[in-house]
Parts: structure tokens; C-alpha cells; sequence
């Protein structure tokens, strides 16, 4: 079954509650990100940066060597269309029938720059 993780966020000045939630399905060969959804209000502040590296220790730790992820077109969706790309995905040549498919090898994932320190729910 998949898994899922909710992120709160809080800085010095102010708590933004619960910004994000992240559902994995965890199999055998690879793990596939089912959903991330993220708070507007915190894109481009260094967390989706933070939890990806989150989510690559946890890949690598667990000895997988392949993360999937999928970019769904949406109207609403458009600001992120590069995430996984920005993110060190590779787009691969099988797509879906919704979107784009991601790949990337968590042993080869280079943490990404982040100021932010996250701890899961």
C-alpha cells in the first residue's frame, strides 16, 4: 500500500501549518511518487529541494534504485511542469497515458542546496 507523510513548516517568525503531503508506492523494483502536493504559499523557499533529498535518503537507505515520478497537466499545475526535472529526473522515453514520466536512481541523486531542515509528521 502506499504510504504517505505529511510536512509541517514553521520559520523564526511564523508556522505555515502543514505545507505538504507526499504519497509513495513502495514496491519491490521502485518507488513511485503516487502524490506530492505542496502549499503555494511555500514553493520556491527551499522545500521541495529539502523533502526530495528527504525522500532520496530514505530510497537509498532502503537499498532502491529507482524513484518514479510523474508530471500530470493540469490548468492549475503549470508553474510546476520542470519540478522533477529541476529536481535531477530524468524524463524517460515510455510515458503515460496522463503525463511525463521521471526517473531517477537515488544512488546517483546529489543532495540538492536547501537552508531548510524537515522532519516528517
Amino acid at each position: 500500500p502506499p504510504r504517505s507523510t505529511l510536512f509541517p513548516y514553521t520559520t523564526l517568525f511564523r508556522s505555515f501549518g502543514i505545507i505538504s503531503i507526499i504519497i509513495v508506492r513502495k514496491l519491490p523494483a521502485a518507488w513511485t511518487v503516487d502524490t506530492w502536493l505542496m502549499s503555494c504559499r511555500v514553493l520556491g523557499r527551499g522545500i521541495e529541494e529539502a523533502l526530495m533529498n528527504l525522500l532520496m535518503a530514505e530510497a537509498r537507505a532502503a537499498g532502491m534504485t529507482t524513484v518514479i515520478g510523474e508530471y500530470v497537466r493540469t490548468a492549475r499545475n503549470g508553474p510546476v511542469a520542470d519540478f522533477y526535472t529541476r529536481l535531477g529526473f530524468q524524463a524517460v522515453p515510455e510515458q503515460s497515458a496522463a503525463g511525463i514520466l521521471y526517473r531517477c536512481n537515488p544512488a546517483e541523486h546529489a543532495p540538492l542546496h536547501s537552508h531548510v531542515r524537515i522532519k516528517p509528521l
